[in-house]
C-alpha cells in the first residue's frame, strides 16, 4: 500500500482516554459514596428510634404496672357518678375542715399540695381532692365545664361526710371554688386563695396569650408521648420536681417515685387537655361574680403576678362581697406561693379562722 508522505496517521493515546473515563466516573464514584453514606446515616437514625420506641414502650409498661400498685396501696377512692376519685386526708379527728383544690395541670394534686396540707392537719382536717385526669383519679368522659368540674369536686366532698368547709385553691382552682361558693354559699364557710384565677384577669389576656397557654400545653402533651418527659428525668433526676417543695422532708422516696411515674406516664390526660379547651370560655362564664356575701375570702397573690398582671390586686379586690373579715395580701414569690411562703401563709389562715 502506498502512503502520501503528507498523510498524518494518527496513534490513540490509551492514556488519555483512560485519564478522561476517569474523570467522567469520578463524579458518579463520589455520588455512590454519598448516597452509601446518607444511607448508613439513615439506618443508624431508624435503628436508633427503634430501640428508642421499644424501650419507652417498655418502659411505659413497667411504669404504668408500677403505678397500678401504687394505687392499689397508696390511694384512696370515693364514688362519683360511677367513676372513682382519689383523695387523701390530713388531720383526720379535727374539728375544722379544710378543703383543698389543685391547680391546673398538677401531675399529683395530693402531693404537689402536701407541704401546706400536711403541716395545716395540726389544728384542721384537710381534704386533697383529685380531679379526673389528675393524679390516681380515673380519667373519664366528660366536657371539663366549669360546672361539670366543680360538681364533680362537690360530690366527692360529700361522699366524705363533709357539711361545713372552707375552700382552699391554687391557681385554677380558684375559678371552681368561686361557683362552688354562689351554688353552696351557706355550706362554704371562707374561701383562702393562693395567687388564684380571677374572673376579671381575663381583660389582660390577649388572643395571642391563650393561645400561647394552649399551645404550651398541646407541646406538652407531645412531649410526653414521645417519652421525653423519661428522658428528662434520666438526664436530670430533679427535672420533675418543680412544684414539689424541696426543703420539705416528709416527702417519702415511694411518694417522690410515685410523683415523678404520675408526670412521666399520666400528665396531660384527655381530661386536662378538654379542660385546657374549656379553660378562657370557663373563665369567662363567671366574669363580673363576686363571693357571696357570707363567705369571707383571704386572697394570697404573688409579687411576681402583680408585676406581670396589671391590676392583679385590684382583680382580686373585686371578686370580694364580705368586706369585714376579707383580705388581699401581696407576698414576694413566685406563682407558687405556698412553697416560697408557706410559714407566712399557715400563719396567717390561722389567725382569720380563728
Amino acid at each position: 500500500m502506498a502512503f502520501n508522505k503528507d498523510t498524518t496517521i494518527s496513534i490513540p493515546n490509551s492514556n488519555t482516554d483512560l485519564k478522561g473515563a476517569s474523570k467522567k466516573s469520578l463524579p458518579k464514584r463520589i455520588l455512590r459514596i454519598i448516597l452509601k453514606v446518607i444511607l448508613w446515616i439513615l439506618g443508624i437514625i431508624l435503628f436508633i428510634i427503634l430501640i428508642y420506641s421499644i424501650w419507652t414502650l417498655i418502659s411505659n409498661h413497667v411504669d404504668n404496672n408500677t403505678l397500678d400498685e401504687y394505687d392499689r396501696t397508696h390511694s384512696k377512692k370515693v364514688d362519683v357518678r360511677g367513676h372513682k376519685m382519689s383523695y387523701n386526708i390530713y388531720g383526720e379527728s379535727n374539728n375544722v375542715t379544710i378543703i383543698a383544690l389543685t391547680g391546673l395541670g398538677s401531675c399529683s394534686p395530693i402531693l404537689e399540695l402536701k407541704t401546706l396540707t400536711e403541716e395545716l392537719s395540726d389544728k384542721y382536717r384537710v381534704i386533697t381532692l383529685e380531679p379526673f385526669g389528675y393524679g390516681f383519679s380515673e380519667t373519664i368522659d366528660s366536657e371539663r365545664t366549669v360546672e361539670n368540674v366543680y360538681s364533680e369536686y362537690y360530690e366527692g366532698a360529700k361522699q366524705l361526710g363533709v357539711d361545713k368547709y372552707y375552700l382552699m385553691a391554687h391557681s385554677l382552682g380558684g375559678i371552681y371554688s368561686l361557683q362552688w361558693a354562689l351554688d353552696h354559699p351557706n355550706e362554704v364557710l371562707g374561701f383562702i386563695g393562693l395567687d388564684v384565677t380571677v374572673p376579671r384577669q381575663v381583660n389582660s389576656i390577649s388572643k395571642e396569650e391563650e393561645q400561647e397557654m394552649i399551645n404550651y400545653y398541646k407541646t406538652g402533651r407531645i412531649q410526653k408521648n414521645l417519652g421525653l418527659y423519661r428522658v428528662g428525668e434520666k438526664l436530670d433526676n430533679t427535672a420533675l420536681d418543680e412544684h414539689i417543695d424541696p426543703k420539705y422532708k416528709n416527702y417519702s422516696e415511694e411518694e417522690k417515685e410515685i410523683g415523678k411515674l404520675l408526670c412521666i406516664n399520666r400528665s396531660f390526660s384527655d381530661n386536662l387537655m378538654n379542660e385546657v379547651d374549656h379553660l378562657y370560655e370557663n373563665i369567662y362564664k363567671l366574669y363580673g361574680k363576686k363571693f357571696p356575701e357570707n363567705v369571707p375570702v383571704l386572697n394570697f397573690i404573688s409579687s411576681e403576678c402583680n408585676k406581670l398582671i396589671p391590676s392583679w390586686e385590684k382583680f382580686h379586690q373585686d371578686e370580694i362581697s364580705n368586706t369585714t373579715h376579707s383580705e388581699v395580701i401581696v407576698l414576694e414569690g413566685s406563682h407558687y406561693i405556698y412553697l416560697d411562703q408557706k410559714p407566712a401563709i399557715i400563719k396567717k389562715i390561722n389567725e382569720w379562722i380563728n
